[in-house]
């Protein structure tokens, strides 16, 4: 994606900006465990923005009407038939998918009493057609009806009106006259399928591949000291606030800029999802199919507002963003940013998450900061920690550990029955998707509990090699090592058997294009979760 951006005026423009900061949560989860690592590793994390906490961010806007317009003409422009015909099929889809027939037939109505007005009036010939009056009165006609309808309809699409009447003739002006024309009714339904295909399939595909092949980076200019940002992204201060010093920034990671806050949404025509011909045909079955070439690009400077824009209640955040395209649908990558100058943790941060904070920072040689609340106004401050003089207690430790375990006997019982319950039914083919990820839901807690415990009860005996215990609590521990061994065994294999069975749900249609790409993304993060575990080794 780089090489079609100019790096130089993305670089001017994030060099003047200087500064960066990402607010993120901490807790007992992955999502802790991960911003632990991507800030050892000196990283950003990116997803797909179909992720993100904002209903409408980065999703599609677009117009119903101007859409089903859009597709209409496109079809229309493939049949082969008198251009006011054309235009009368397009002026009946159009009401019927928009459901505004009713409007179409008092249009009607009051095309046929207006003409007859001018037959009067005028003393027209009235045994002619109101076609063949209109084309020899066509002036008297487009003026006396452009003014009754108000510039409703232009001039091909008043044809094709007058012409409908004709065919109508004494009968009622209705919905199931108009359909009840020979063979009208047959192109009708032949269209309404095909177009309804379209909408409801292709398009929406479209929009959900846009969305999905762009991974999306959210980071904010309004410092360390957002009291908004740190309420709402920061698990009420217990989170932490990354700074990234983008001065220092040297090589292309993606688009970068700023987010613009509108009261409008930024609306898109299905032209610039889908470029090329299309076409509709019969498959060998007689069903009709939408033929187009799913692997044209699409114009990607005009679907770039929709991922740089947002309403502006968020305009608080201040947010900028780097995004890239990707080559696979609902992926992530791992941005490279080795300019990480600071990181603050908010006051209400819990013991565990700032030890394992304190020892990447002391690790990386990163400036560690605590938030600070002002006792005389509605400021935040900050005060620079002395890691070396950061400790946690083994009296708070050892509580942890008593904690988890206690927590691990009550939960891992309970887990395997629901998991052994969960199998039966995928083997008889009962998918449910809810369950499933529940489940998945369900492993990421457990394990991300399993990896701070380890973490914590080997940092208690590396530092205190004779840790005062009986024989019993002792081999209670080593009971439980062997117990959560196996349980990390189980999913694993349970894990990789789920994501397969998810595959085969999905591409028999059980299971939604959104609900297979959440399960496959589960699935990752509870294998990677465990790799994760994996590396850490029992020092009991």
């Amino acid at each position: 994606m780089c090489k079609d951006i100019d790096f130089n005026k993305i670089k001017e423009k994030v060099h003047k900006q200087g500064c960066l900061y990402q607010y993120r949560p901490c807790s007992i989860s992955e999502k802790t465990i991960y911003d632990l690592d991507n800030i050892r590793n000196e990283v950003l994390y990116a997803r797909s923005p179909i992720h993100m906490n904002d209903p409408f961010d980065s999703t599609i806007a677009f117009d119903e009407k101007d859409v089903v317009n859009e597709i209409i003409d496109a079809y229309l422009e493939k049949e082969i038939m008198p251009p006011h015909i054309k235009m009368l099929i397009g002026l009946i889809l159009k009401s019927r998918f928009l459901k505004t027939f009713p409007i179409l037939i008092e249009n009607l109505k009051l095309i046929k009493k207006k003409i007859n007005v001018l037959i009067i009036s005028r003393k027209w010939d009235k045994n002619q057609s109101f076609s063949n009056l209109y084309k020899t009165y066509t002036k008297i006609v487009d003026d006396y009806l452009t003014k009754e309808l108000n510039g409703k309809f232009n001039k091909l699409e008043i044809v094709g009106m007058i012409s409908l009447l004709d065919v109508l003739g004494n009968n009622e002006i209705s919905e199931e006259s108009i359909l009840q024309i020979q063979g009208f009714n047959a192109l009708i339904e032949d269209a309404e399928e095909k177009l309804k295909l379209f909408r409801e399939t292709e398009f929406k595909e479209a929009i959900a591949k846009f969305q999905n092949q762009l991974t999306v980076t959210c980071l904010s200019a309004s410092g360390w000291n957002n009291h908004l940002m740190w309420s709402h992204y920061t698990n009420s201060y217990k989170g932490i606030c990354i700074e990234y010093d983008f001065s220092k920034m040297e090589e292309c990671l993606g688009i970068i800029d700023k987010v613009s806050y509108k009261k409008e949404r930024p609306k898109i025509k299905f032209r610039d999802l889908i470029s090329g011909d299309i076409n509709f045909v019969k498959d060998e079955s007689g069903k009709t199919i939408c033929v187009f070439d799913k692997n044209a690009e699409a114009d990607i400077n005009k679907l770039l507002p929709h991922i740089f824009t947002k309403q502006d209640i968020w305009k608080y955040e201040e947010e900028w963003r780097i995004v890239n395209a990707e080559k696979t649908l609902d992926t992530h990558r791992f941005i490279s940013v080795p300019f990480i100058k600071s990181v603050t943790y908010g006051y209400n941060i819990t013991p565990i998450c700032k030890y394992m904070l304190v020892n990447v920072c002391k690790e990386k040689n990163i400036d560690l900061y605590e938030i600070v609340p002002s006792t005389v106004d509605y400021s935040l401050d900050r005060k620079l920690v002395d890691k070396d003089e950061c400790v946690w207690s083994l009296d708070d430790q050892v509580n942890y550990i008593v904690f988890l375990i206690e927590s691990f006997n009550h939960q891992i019982p309970k887990f395997n029955t629901k998991l052994n319950d969960l199998t039966e039914k995928m083997k008889n083919e009962q998918f449910n998707a809810i369950k499933t990820i529940e489940m998945y839901e369900s492993y990421l807690k457990l394990l991300s509990e399993i990896y701070f415990y380890k973490v914590t009860l080997n940092n208690i005996l590396s530092i205190n090699s004779n840790v005062d215990g009986d024989d019993e609590t002792i081999n209670n521990i080593v009971e439980m090592n062997k117990v959560i061994d196996l349980f990390i065994s189980e999913t694993y294999k349970s894990t990789n058997d789920f994501m397969k069975s998810v595959e085969t749900f999905y591409k028999f249609g059980l299971a939604t294009i959104n609900e297979y790409y959440k399960l496959k993304n589960q699935g990752k993060d509870v294998l990677n979760l465990i790799d994760k575990i994996n590396l850490i080794t029992w020092l009991i």
